[in-house]
């Protein structure tokens, strides 16, 4: 059986219409679907405190983590709700992850280089004069927030004159001169996350503008496939189609037949292939596999594709009756991701139901115990949440300290373990024994202590090497003459 859960930051999943659909589709599936938000998560037994939607109503049950998480959103209102996500995104298969800003989008298919001519001219407003240099270079531009949605914010910029600017914000055309324009772009830009686009005229016969939604989704084979494609028409006189903002949709094929006749049919197969293309373009300048993508485009005066923006949760198609659709693409691409999962844990001889615990990963040696620490947390944190000790806290009292407040959110623990005298190193190992130890050398620090040889530093040192994971991982110092008094011979580890 294979268990999806679907992460949301709403507590009550009453408040979600979409989960009835999800719980509908997951039962015809055969999969135990289940909602939580990250406050019902328990990190030291693996486990979450669920909503099972079973005879009409929801019903709590704790259950272990799923095989897969549909992450409904995953932008955290605060530390301990980010730290739970980032353990169970580490931990777990997600479906999907965000795209960032329209910025980042534009910036990420630039680089990409393959879809960087169905870009429209784009830059950050830093400042009023980049607007003025845009509208001197194109005539027409859009203005909108780098964080926009559902076309709040858009304000269309047209300049007439030199000195004679029109400005549409939703459908009624506002006349400025240069001065009138530099106060109003200084009242709507309030801070620097803003971006001014060349304006793309997608009309239709009838003077209206539209855009066009390619939904596009990941299968049960984990294939991209095309969910439906969609006109969005906006009222007359007004710059936006999208739906929140008045507009309305169509059926693609006769939208396309009233607009473009014979070529209609040809059209639908360009959106189609560019849909696709696009979102396998997607997963590899990303370096994550998406589940689902609203790819938004428009056409000009020559049938020439212009991408607007690409959406990372579209959301359910309006007006279609596919929302159990949507729904079937999701959790059937959830089971997918379930299935490789299991196949990689068989493959390298992992029980799927084993709780990880945090690595532990301990520093000793007479000198750049803090310098190797530092290093090892730097790399590790790049990719994971760890603890690290702070400072040369390296007594055992700090280790003790550091036990108390480890825990399944980290993936591992960097630490430094000290000592001045025989018994010392044993004593952290009791406390928090390690999976990976790190030796950086035997030097001649506190030797007075220890018996007056470099030996019996060495034999101190080996402490670590019999208090740890007898199947862990011992790096030594292979450059330090003294590292070979170390007693390993009787190590079994690596």
């Amino acid at each position: 059986m294979t268990w999806v859960g679907m992460l949301d930051l709403r507590k009550d999943p009453r408040s979600i219409k979409k989960l009835y659909a999800y719980a509908s589709v997951a039962k015809a599936e055969g999969i135990d679907f289940f909602y939580f938000s990250p406050g019902r998560v328990q990190l030291q037994d693996q486990t979450i405190l669920g909503w099972f939607y079973e005879n009409g109503q929801w019903i709590e049950r704790k259950v272990p983590f799923p095989h897969v998480i549909i992450n409904s959103k995953s932008q955290a209102n605060n530390e301990q709700t980010q730290a739970i996500i980032e353990y169970l995104r580490d931990t777990i298969p997600f479906t999907s992850y965000p795209v960032g800003n329209k910025m980042k989008v534009y910036e990420n298919l630039q680089n990409g280089k393959f879809f960087s001519p169905y870009l429209l001219p784009t830059q950050d407003i830093l400042d009023n004069s980049i607007v003025f240099e845009f509208l001197q270079q194109f005539t027409r531009v859009i203005v909108k927030p780098r964080n926009g949605r559902k076309g709040n914010g858009v304000t269309y910029i047209e300049q007439i004159t030199n000195d004679q600017f029109e400005i549409i914000e939703s459908s009624t055309p506002v006349v400025l001169n240069k001065e009138q324009l530099h106060h109003y772009l200084r009242d709507l830009i309030t801070d620097q996350s803003w971006i001014v686009q060349r304006y793309n005229p997608s009309k239709t016969k009838h003077g209206l503008s539209y855009d066009i939604r390619i939904h596009v989704q990941k299968n049960g084979e984990g294939k991209w496939i095309i969910t439906t494609i969609y006109p969005r028409v906006g009222n007359y006189g007004a710059i936006k189609a999208n739906i929140s903002a008045g507009g309305f949709t169509n059926y693609l094929d006769p939208f396309l037949q009233q607009e473009f006749g014979e070529q209609s049919f040809d059209i639908r197969k360009m959106l189609e292939r560019f849909g696709l293309s696009l979102a396998l373009h997607m997963d590899e300048i990303y370096g994550v596999s998406y589940d689902e993508l609203g790819i938004d485009v428009g056409l000009d005066e020559n049938l020439r594709i212009w991408l607007y923006e690409i959406n990372w949760h579209p959301g359910c198609p309006p007006t279609f009756y596919l929302e159990l659709d949507v729904v079937r693409h999701s959790l059937q691409y959830a089971a997918f991701l379930a299935q490789q999962k299991k196949a990689l844990l068989r493959s390298q001889d992992i029980d799927e139901h084993v709780i990880f615990q945090p690595l532990i990963i301990a520093i000793t040696g007479s000198a750049g115990k803090s310098t190797a620490k530092e290093m090892v947390a730097s790399i590790l944190e790049q990719r994971w949440k760890i603890f690290k000790s702070e400072g040369n806290q390296n007594t055992t009292t700090y280790t003790e300290l550091h036990a108390k407040q480890i825990h399944a959110g980290h993936r591992a623990a960097v630490l430094e373990y000290g000592m001045a005298y025989s018994g010392i190193i044993a004593k952290h190992c009791s406390i928090l024994p390690p999976d990976l130890s790190v030796i950086t050398n035997i030097g001649t620090a506190h030797v007075d202590n220890l018996g007056g040889r470099i030996e019996d530093v060495a034999r101190t040192k080996s402490e670590i090497i019999k208090g740890m994971n007898p199947s862990g991982t011992l790096f030594l110092n292979a450059d330090d003459e003294n590292s070979k008094l170390l007693q390993t011979q009787d190590f079994k580890g690596k």
